[in-house]
Formats: structure tokens, C-alpha cells, sequence
């Protein structure tokens, strides 16, 4: 990602590094909203107006029954779709990525409903580029621009931007191998990692993304010595870590529970990270989901589930690349995964001990 613009509470939109164009033919607009515990019937997320040099309009709303809508016009050419989403219900956090690609004749709408695990997309046709002035609006959060009070960052690229998976690690992140600990940047694929375990598996691929340093992207810093850690460390906010111990046991049965690095903010155990405009993250993949040992911590690997019967799917994520017929099929997770209201209920026993 060249351009980001991340969003705070109290500015809506910041500037993106964007090259100055007249039009920008290829990019990606990313919005990423918090609905809390609920949602209006009807909620528009963002709307853009322009006069200069020439009438143009953006918009995108969710309907009572969940529907996305999103229109476009340039002068007199206008775009509009809609996709069903299946989430009338919709809570917490919501991530929309609309990918455009003038000379390739095809762009691409994506919502991800982040606490479900949810992701919906929609292929359209002839979309229409974003104008000079129109990134410059909303960089700058000018007039003709209304964002709602739900959304917590807006980013624009010049590229398609990958989605699906979250960002894991962080640079530098220490990575538990036969040999010792090693710089997540300096694996690749073939390599053999230590889980936290103890055993080895082989690394099936290993690569990384720029992506915005604030709003849902936002790095959350690992403190020492919970966890086990030996230093501190970064992860994406929805990176997983593994939590044991009677709480987990007494509130859910298992043993251990895997827990997003989000949901122990607010505590002496994480905490944001303030960035630039942009960080790279790093993901493993490994033939078997497991837990890696992160400079003595427990955090998961990536999980793809069996995405690569997912062809069209595979294709807008970070590893479309790769083919299908190589990548790993996990059929479930090393550990349960919990839901936002599962672990605040954890967060709030581990902070009585």
C-alpha cells in the first residue's frame, strides 16, 4: 500500500501518499467502520460530493437487510452497485476494501465483518477512476465530504490491496526455529520452525503486506513478561494469542483459548502502537495451523481453511500467487478462537487475579 489514511476519533480523515494525478486509474479505497453493539436500519458510511473540475459523487450505504450499496458518477457516467451481505444484524468492527481497475475493465467490492469471520465480495464492470481532486477531499476532509460517526479510517492506494487475511506479525518479531530465534523477515519457505510445543513443521509460504498503521490495522505492542515474552513484540490487532490457565478452563472448558491481540488492550498487556502512515506485517503458513513461539509467546500461524477450493476467493487475498494445488488445507483451528464477547469476559478475569 503506497497510500493510507488513517482516521482518529477526533479527525475524520488524514492525507494519503497518493501520487498528484489527474486521475488515478488503478487503487483500492478502504473503509473501516465500528458499529459497537449495533447498527442503525439504515447507515450511510461515507459520502463524497465535488463540483470542480467537473460534477462527480461517491457514496456507500448499508441498508436495513444488510445490503452494501455503492454509487458512483462522474459527470454523466454512473456507476452503482449493490451487494447482499446476509449480515441485517451487523455489529462490532467492518472493514470495506473497492478495488478499481480502468484499463483492466473490472473492479471488485469486498465487506469483511470482522468478529464473525465474515467476508462477502461482488465483481463489477467499467469502474470509474478516483479524480485528483476527489483523493485530495478526502485527505483533507474538505468540503463535500461526510464521513460517519462509525467510521474509524479511511485509506486510499494506487494498487489493489489484498484481503481476507489479517496482518500477524510485525518486523522484527522473533520466530522460534531449530537454530534459535530468527527476524520473521529472514524466514522463507522451506524453512523449519520450533512451535510453541516444541515440535517442528515446515514453513509452506511466508510473505508480507504494507498496510495502514492506524484505525482496525493499528500495531499492538505485546508487553513483557506476559505471555511468557522475552522482549516486546508487534502484531496486527487481530493476530491471536494463546491464553491458558484456570480462568480459561473454568469459563470455557479448554485448556487453552486463542484470544486477537485487540481484546487485551486497555490492559498492562498490550497496548496501540503509534506508526507512519503505513506497516508491514508478515504472516507463516504452515501445513498444519499451529502455534508459533514468538520470542517465547504463543501466537497462532496463518489460517486459511480450505481456501484453495476458493479459486475466485484466493485470487484478492496475499497469497494469490501461489497455486491452489500447493497450499495446505486446514480443517480446524489448533485451538477455539474467541468471539469479542468471549474474550472481554476473559480479559476482565485475567485483570481480577
Amino acid at each position: 500500500m503506497t497510500g493510507a489514511a488513517p482516521v482518529g476519533s477526533a479527525m475524520p480523515v488524514a492525507g494519503t501518499n497518493i501520487p498528484l494525478a489527474t486521475e488515478h486509474l488503478v487503487g483500492s479505497l478502504l473503509l473501516e467502520a465500528d458499529f459497537g453493539r449495533a447498527r442503525p436500519t439504515e447507515h450511510t458510511l461515507l459520502t463524497l460530493q465535488m463540483s470542480d473540475p467537473m460534477r462527480s459523487h461517491m457514496s456507500f450505504h448499508l441498508s436495513v437487510d444488510g445490503a452494501l450499496t455503492f454509487a458512483r458518477r462522474i459527470g454523466s457516467d454512473h456507476r452503482q452497485v449493490t451487494m447482499k451481505t446476509g449480515t441485517s444484524g451487523l455489529e462490532g468492527p467492518v472493514r470495506i476494501t473497492c478495488h478499481w481497475d480502468v484499463p483492466a475493465n473490472r473492479g471488485l467490492l469486498t465487506m469483511e465483518a470482522i468478529s464473525d469471520g465474515v467476508m462477502v465480495q461482488k465483481p463489477f464492470a467499467s469502474p470509474l477512476p478516483i479524480l485528483a481532486g476527489e483523493a485530495r477531499a478526502l485527505s483533507r476532509a474538505e468540503g463535500g465530504v461526510t464521513v460517519s460517526s462509525a467510521i474509524r479510517s479511511i485509506s486510499l492506494s494506487d494498487c489493489r490491496e489484498p484481503v481476507g487475511l489479517a496482518p500477524c506479525l510485525g518486523p522484527n518479531a522473533p520466530v522460534l526455529t531449530p537454530g534459535g530465534y530468527r527476524p520473521v523477515q529472514e524466514l522463507r519457505a522451506g524453512d523449519k520452525i520450533t512451535n510453541y510445543a516444541g515440535e517442528t513443521q515446515r514453513i509452506a509460504w511466508i510473505g508480507s503486506v504494507d498496510a495502514p498503521a492506524g484505525g482496525q490495522f493499528q500495531p499492538v505492542r505485546l508487553n513483557t513478561p506476559y505471555f511468557g515474552l522475552i522482549t516486546d513484540i508487534l502484531v496486527g490487532p487481530e493476530a491471536r494469542v494463546m491464553v491458558s490457565g484456570p480462568e480459561v478452563e473454568y469459563l470455557f472448558g479448554d485448556e487453552s483459548v486463542l484470544v486477537e491481540a485487540r481484546a487485551l488492550l486497555q490492559t498492562g498487556f498490550a497496548k496501540r502502537e503509534r506508526a507512519g502512515l503505513t506497516m508491514r506485517y508478515y504472516q507463516i503458513l504452515l501445513e498444519d495451523h499451529d502455534i508459533l513461539d514468538v520470542a517465547g509467546a504463543p501466537v497462532e500461524s496463518l489460517f486459511i481453511g480450505n481456501l484453495a477450493a476458493m479459486p475466485d476467493v484466493l485470487a484478492t487475498t496475499i497469497l494469490e500467487d501461489q497455486p491452489a494445488a500447493l497450499l495446505p488445507k486446514h480443517k480446524r483451528l489448533a485451538f477455539r478462537a474467541l468471539r469479542d464477547y468471549e474474550a472481554f469476559t476473559l480479559r476482565a478475569a485475567l485483570l481480577s487475579r
